[in-house]
């Protein structure tokens, strides 16, 4: 599945809650510490085993569907 960001997107620190274009919510399920900033990028968000991953400009980060 694929979409957008919704406003600046500044990495994962943790607990980072997703907001896509779509209307779809998304939140870190693993902690994990990574900061890149990019403006409303597209994400990339694939089913790997029973878990889910999102991807954005190449970084990725093991999430869950909240919405």
């Amino acid at each position: 599945m694929e979409s957008r960001i919704v406003n600046d997107f500044k990495g994962w620190s943790g607990d980072t809650i997703f907001e896509l274009q779509n209307g779809q919510i998304w939140k870190q399920d693993k902690y994990k510490y990574k900061y890149f900033y990019a403006h409303r990028p597209k994400a990339t968000i694939v089913k790997v085993g029973s878990k889910y991953v999102l991807t954005v400009k190449g970084k990725s980060i093991r999430v869950k569907k909240i919405k």
